[in-house]
Formats: structure tokens, C-alpha cells, sequence
């Protein structure tokens, strides 16, 4: 009887050290998913915030495009500027400096321009009754003389 009992006991503590570690191995096996869920997880939220990151690159890549071209526009609209009206260091001698009062005195070139055109027109208007009085009296003169 000794054998079997001897036997028995190490196959019942065989049996318990399997249960044991089969419950080792279902504690591995659920936090090995659980682990696996958060490693998934994680790589989502990595995803994302690369989605967000190359979206926050391609908005400061945008402004600094449209900056860059505003900076561009500006440049090629004050060489043209400077092109018209000269550069600022020449501008020091000049009497008209920028188009306002360009503008201002060509109007009142416009209106000397008015009045001559009138005056010009006055003066052909008075040779005009001149002459025609002139031949009037020399009508006259040479229908008395005769």
C-alpha cells in the first residue's frame, strides 16, 4: 500500500502544481490580451497624433508658402513703385513725391490749360468782329468815296 500512496501523492501534487500553473497561465494569457489591447491602443493614438502632426506640418507648411508669395508680391510691387517714382534717395530732390501731389498739379495744369484754350478762343472771337468792323468801315469808306 505504501507504493500507491507514495504514487498518489505526487500525483495529486503534480496536479496541483498544474492547476497552479494553469492559473499562471490564464493570468498570463489575460493580461498578454490586455497588454495586447493597450500596445493597440497606443499604436492608434500613434496614428493619430502622426495624422495630426503631418497636418500641423502641411498648415505651417501652407502659411509659410503664402507668406514666402506676400513677401514676393511686396518686393515686386515696391521695385515696380521704385521703378516709377524713383528710389526713395532720389526722391530728396524732387518737388513732386509721390502721386497726390502729381496728381494735384496736374490739375491745376488742366485748368491753366482751360483757361488758355478760352482766352485763345476770345482772342480769335475779338480778331474775328475786328476784322469784319474792319471791312465794314472800308465798306463805308469806299462807298463814300465813290
Amino acid at each position: 500500500m505504501a507504493p500507491w500512496v507514495t504514487r498518489d501523492g505526487f500525483i495529486a501534487e503534480t496536479a496541483v502544481r498544474l492547476d497552479k500553473l494553469q492559473a499562471l497561465i490564464d493570468t498570463f494569457t489575460a493580461e498578454f490580451c490586455t497588454s495586447r489591447e493597450t500596445l493597440e491602443q497606443v499604436r492608434q493614438d500613434m496614428r493619430q497624433l502622426q495624422r495630426e502632426r503631418s497636418f500641423e506640418e502641411s498648415l505651417r507648411n501652407s502659411r509659410e508658402m503664402k507668406l514666402d508669395e506676400i513677401t514676393r508680391t511686396v518686393r515686386d510691387l515696391k521695385d515696380r513703385l521704385n521703378a516709377i517714382e524713383g528710389t526713395p534717395a532720389a526722391l530728396g530732390g524732387l518737388t513732386y513725391k509721390n502721386f497726390q501731389s502729381v496728381d494735384a498739379k496736374l490739375q491745376e495744369l488742366s485748368l491753366a490749360n482751360e483757361r488758355m484754350t478760352r482766352l485763345g478762343r476770345n482772342i480769335v472771337r475779338a480778331a474775328a468782329v475786328m476784322s469784319t468792323s474792319v471791312v465794314v468801315f472800308a465798306a463805308a469808306l469806299v462807298t463814300r468815296l465813290i
